[in-house]
């Protein structure tokens, strides 16, 4: 008899659809979805291809299934349902790898009904998976297309410019130092050049190690090192992931900060104060005394680390 609380995922055709039908002469499965517009889209499958997700609870008059994905005070959870009918939830990353797992969890009246005052449903890991590598897809192509950008290295000590030129031919991007701005010469830094595979450099910028910038920004560090004034000094801090130009007004914490430790030439830079991450100062939020979660770096009361 066929579970009417089932839903199939198709592995090889990325296709997660209600089990409407399994023939276990020709072992197929039909998975069925239903459009927008109220027609039924199916598909025939064959069963070992074929990740059956069944009913783990329901949540406000809706049903829950294996692999859903669950919003949690902010943070995001995938459910894995055990043949005893408990559950583990899964912290995951915003590139929805699993970051961490809880304790399996028996669903008893008191677990239900904390969900139904924490948890929001956000769809099925397996459709949010398949569109996210798709939306990453289409950036990186979109990425790809380009003649010529500035970008920045910061190697820890010094702050490089280049040329990224686009060979497209070739699939590949030369990067070629930036010495020569217009009428301003550049002239105590050596020529460099070095080219990159595509792959390479697309993941140096999304790892943050090269930079983009404006063609304003690098106007002004070739007007900065011809008249010998590096006017942004001590008021840019560099991360791996970015940059961001601050006042030193704004310079007023001497705190040691959560998640990162940020440092241009010898100059060290204080998280979340002259520098551009998100971190809270440890010292500011000790003076107001609030507690802080040592692996999230959240208030303990919007932490969901641990939520059993």
């Amino acid at each position: 008899m066929i579970n009417k609380k089932a839903l199939g995922y198709d592995k090889v055709e990325n296709f997660l659809g209600v089990v409407s039908a399994i023939d276990f002469v020709k072992d197929t499965v039909e998975l069925s979805v239903i459009e927008d517009n109220g027609e039924v889209t199916s598909i025939s499958s064959d069963m070992n291809n074929v990740e059956f997700l069944y009913e783990a609870f329901v949540l406000r008059e809706s049903a829950i299934f294996d692999k859903d994905v669950l919003d949690i005070g902010g943070s995001l959870y995938m459910i894995e349902l055990h043949k005893d009918g408990d559950i583990t939830l899964h912290t995951l990353g915003e590139d929805l790898d699993i970051l961490a797992s809880g304790e399996k969890t028996t669903l008893n009246e008191e677990v239900l009904d904390l969900m139904e005052h924490v948890a929001e449903l956000v769809g099925n890991y397996y459709e949010m998976k398949d569109q996210l590598e798709a939306e990453t897809e289409a950036k990186n192509n979109e990425d790809r297309d380009f003649n010529i950008k500035v970008v920045k290295e910061f190697d820890g000590q010094d702050l490089t410019y280049f040329y990224a030129c686009n060979n497209k031919e070739k699939n590949e991007v030369d990067l070629i130092k930036v010495i020569f701005i217009g009428h301003h010469l550049i002239e105590e830094d050596a020529y460099e050049r070095r080219t990159l595979s595509m792959d390479v450099f697309l993941d140096s910028i999304n790892s943050g190690t090269v930079i983009e910038v404006s063609q304003q920004e690098l106007m002004n560090y070739a007007i900065g090192k011809t008249y010998g004034t590096d006017s942004h000094i001590g008021k840019t801090a560099y991360t791996a992931k970015s940059s961001i130009v601050l006042e030193e007004a704004d310079f007023d914490c001497d705190g040691n900060c959560y998640g990162c430790e940020c440092h241009y030439h010898e100059e060290e830079f204080e998280c979340g104060v002259n520098c551009d991450c998100t971190y809270e100062c440890v010292e500011d939020m000790e003076e107001e005394g609030t507690d802080l979660c040592m692996d999230c770096g959240k208030e303990l009361e919007d932490c969901h680390c641990d939520l059993w």
